[in-house]
């Protein structure tokens, strides 16, 4: 199997003079986790949610905190924070290499290049679908964020009491 089969082509991307904020607004309206950046049709980095949670603030913390964040997101740029060193694979790299290279380098993602034109991205996800011998599903529209989405977190702990988890000795 190859990568090509199970790649998202053409991925959302981002230049390096994107602000943080819009590239966080762009993660979270196309839910997706990482984006690529591009200087001109090249890329020159990548931007993933893990590395904006290192940026965000707490969830915990005030909503003047969360606010000064915004105004810091609004003027950074991509190409200040992104990650440089990208490896990236072939759409005729074999899955089981493209996986082997993400546990390596402990990636969430692989942008895929045909010569130094970025024609796809592979995840982790796109991979656990090869590897089980799923199809690559078809692209869906964004939906709209809806109130409610996740449960309270209350909802989803369970009471210390009541747990299941079994400890080994």
């Amino acid at each position: 199997m190859v990568v090509e089969r199970y790649m998202t082509p053409n991925p959302i991307t981002v230049r390096p003079d994107t602000s943080l904020q819009g590239a966080l607004e762009l993660l979270k309206s196309h839910e997706i986790r990482h984006l690529p950046v591009l200087k001109g049709k090249r890329l020159v980095g990548i931007i993933s949610d893990r590395d904006m949670r290192h940026l965000l603030p707490s969830a915990l913390a005030p909503p003047e905190e969360t606010e000064a964040f915004r105004a810091w997101g609004a003027q950074v740029k991509v190409g200040e924070v992104m990650i440089r060193q990208v490896y990236t694979v072939t759409p005729q790299t074999r899955t089981e290499k493209a996986a082997r290279l993400m546990v390596e380098r402990r990636i969430g993602c692989l942008p895929v290049l045909r010569g130094a034109t970025l024609v796809g991205i592979v995840t982790t996800t796109d991979l656990l679908r090869a590897m089980t011998g799923g199809e690559r599903l078809p692209e869906r529209a964004p939906e709209e964020p809806r109130a409610g989405r996740r449960k309270p977190l209350e909802a989803r702990r369970t009471p210390r009491a009541e747990s299941t988890r079994v400890r080994s000795r």
